[in-house]
């Protein structure tokens, strides 16, 4: 018989025991089986023994030593290199009898004195070559039926009947018995009272003490799950209107989240088809009293139903006041306004043509409108019709007030041909449209004072 120890100190991992051995050992065995080495799990309840069993498989020693991992590439449940020695190590520790069959070598793990570490005990295995190989590998640990029964309630692979909806990256666990519990790539990690549903997450990383993932990508692969799955058609639209209504801790990440188009849109006509077409989700009184004053229904809302729709622009108050702040109230024919602003108006488009002209625009007079809008902040408006192309300026009729005022405004609108606010292309077309113009006046003056002392001159003989 020969031993090796591994230089790991006894007190390694403190807070592991029973529970986290058998976690970290069965893991290991499910890898396996996912590299085509068949698992076999059996418990003996009048022997408290419970047998972990690959087919197929041998192991080197090295595997003993921290690190040494197949499994970093990642698509395994255990990546550190680690779980079998610190998992042998949390049982022996505790006094659990563990044995190792490894084809053709027993293994023996127990704590021995070191000579090396005076004082310290650390893992010391004992191997014995068999007479026989079994061609498998097998670790047998102490383990009563109450135990393994509470145990095997860890593991999704060995609940295989457990309802579960597949989204990719995240499976929904629709069984209720299943309900608040996260799963990390089968092994449960947590258990969250306030959930909807079950989850299983396939492609989160945990540490090594199998604690849940930050609440950020908790929230992410909630939120994907839900969305892909109604996008599938494996749920309903109400059935995800139904989660953001209930405001359960799994519903948070889809009001912060980019979810498909195509979801918000199925999951609207939904909204507006239980609450009708005037209802509008909002977050407080102050807002039910907003939503009154824009002719719409306020119904107060959980978080995640309102960032949920945000970006809606029908069912997002901040989306609605921007839509009626822009609207037009008046428009105004040539023959409404008054002399002042008719000169004005001619004046400052007889400018805006010529340079916007000598700069390749579309021609500005046949496209601009003269307005009143609900908001008094606003000057003018570029609008833009995508099913035509075509775009609309609206200028208010307050702009009309000086001539430098409605050059401003309507030079600012015109540049929006190119690029909206803070594109370094609308700014560009600014500067070169008021450059066009300043040109063309300067040059207007010019031949005037030109013109003027010809005239004199003339005159003068």
């Amino acid at each position: 018989m020969a031993t090796f120890s591994l230089s790991i100190s006894s007190h390694y991992v403190p807070t592991w025991g029973p529970y986290e051995a058998c976690r970290e050992i069965l893991q290991n065995a499910c890898d396996s089986q996912q590299d085509g080495h068949p698992m076999h799990i059996s418990h003996d309840p009048r022997a408290g023994i419970l047998s972990i069993t690959n087919q197929g498989v041998s192991l080197d020693r090295s595997v003993w030593l921290l690190g040494i991992s197949s499994k970093a590439a990642g698509g395994y449940r255990g990546q550190h290199g680690e779980g079998l020695a610190l998992g042998i190590l949390a049982l022996v520790r505790s006094g659990r009898s563990c044995r190792i069959v490894n084809n053709d070598e027993d293994w023996t793990p127990s704590l021995q004195e070191s000579r090396a570490f005076p004082g310290q005990k650390l893992l010391t295995i004992a191997t014995r070559k068999r007479r026989s190989p079994t061609g498998n590998f097998s670790v047998q640990i102490q383990c009563n039926a109450e135990e393994w029964a509470e145990y095997r309630e860890s593991f999704l692979d060995l609940k295989p009947s457990i309802a579960r909806l597949q989204t990719g990256d995240t499976d929904i666990l629709t069984d209720a018995s299943e309900r608040g519990r996260c799963y990390v790539q089968g092994i449960l990690v947590e258990t969250k009272s306030d959930l909807a549903a079950g989850y299983n997450f396939n492609a989160a990383s945990t540490d090594r003490d199998r604690r849940m993932i930050n609440a950020f990508d908790f929230d992410y692969y909630c939120a994907h799950a839900w969305a892909n799955a109604t996008r599938d058609g494996l749920l309903t639209p109400e059935q995800l209107l139904d989660l953001l209504e209930g405001g359960t801790g799994d519903s948070k990440g889809l009001g912060e989240r980019s979810i498909p188009a195509s979801v918000v849109h199925d999951v609207a006509a939904a909204y507006t088809l239980l609450h009708g077409q005037q209802a509008i989700p909002v977050a407080s009184y102050a807002e039910v009293n907003d939503a009154g004053h824009l002719g719409r229904i306020g119904l107060i809302s959980t978080p995640a139903l309102c960032g949920f729709f945000s970006s809606h622009p029908h069912l997002s108050l901040t989306k609605v006041r921007q839509q009626r702040r822009s609207e037009v109230c008046n428009t105004y024919s040539l023959s409404q306004l008054s002399a002042t602003e008719h000169q004005i108006r001619q004046q400052g488009l007889a400018l805006v043509e010529r340079a916007s002209a000598e700069l390749g625009f579309d021609p500005v007079h046949h496209r601009m409108e003269i307005v009143d809008f609900h908001s008094t902040e606003i000057l003018g408006l570029h609008c833009r019709d995508d099913a035509s192309g075509t775009t609309t300026i609206r200028i208010a009729r307050r702009a009309l007030s000086s001539l430098e005022e409605f050059l401003r405004v309507l030079v600012h609108d015109l540049a929006h041909d190119r690029g909206g606010d803070g594109d370094v292309r609308h700014q560009r077309a600014e500067s070169r449209i008021f450059s066009r113009i300043i040109a063309s006046t300067l040059n207007s003056r010019s031949r005037s004072a030109a013109l003027a002392s010809l005239a004199c001159s003339r005159a003068a003989a």
